[in-house]
């Protein structure tokens, strides 16, 4: 099952406070593992705000998993959040669009090394679900150590997913792919 690393960048684009980078995955993985799409896209609110939007569909309902794999071990589950402490910085892992079904767990994995080196691990924050097609949103936050990193808000309008923080919001369009900044309501 041999994997050839085809993933390709499908839009950029940056703005005084707002990036983006969507990259299509799908070529990446073995055909055999039935997945026929997976998009990722990446909105950087400027500054300290990540957010990573993954749509993922397979030919029938599979066990998918996303996973996120941060500097620090130090977790503390705070509702639908994990915040980990780094050596000098905080990082606050939120789940934006978290459904009961999605399973979230956050330990250590085991991996395969780089030159082949078994019984490695790695820490992870492990997201799954039974399903073929997920939509989801997790935003990554950061912050010095001793402040507290900043908390998202997130609604839904069909295909219009909105993500708000400290006034500002953005807003990911899933037809179009279009991740834009929206102005602030009077």
């Amino acid at each position: 099952m041999a994997a050839k690393a085809r993933a390709k960048i499908v839009r950029v684009s940056s703005s005084a406070d707002l990036d983006q980078v969507t990259g299509d995955a799908t070529e990446a993985y073995p055909s055999e593992l039935g997945l026929r799409c997976h998009v990722r896209h990446l909105l950087f609110l400027k500054p300290g705000v990540l957010l990573v939007c993954d749509e993922v569909l397979t030919d029938k309902p599979r066990r998918l998993e996303l996973r996120f794999h941060p500097e620090g071990r130090q977790v503390a589950r705070v509702g639908n959040a994990y915040v980990m402490r780094g050596a000098k910085s905080n990082l606050r892992l939120e789940l934006l669009m978290a459904a009961p079904d999605v399973g979230v767990s956050a330990e250590d994995l085991a991996i395969e090394g780089r030159n082949g080196e078994q019984n490695q691990t790695m820490f992870t924050v492990r997201l799954s679900k039974q399903a073929s097609v997920w939509r989801n949103a997790v935003a990554l936050s950061w912050s010095r150590l001793g402040q507290p990193p900043k908390t998202m808000q997130a609604s839904t309008e069909g295909d219009v997913w909105r993500f708000s923080v400290s006034g500002r919001t953005v807003a990911l369009d899933w037809a179009s792919g279009l991740g834009q900044r929206v102005a602030a309501r009077p």
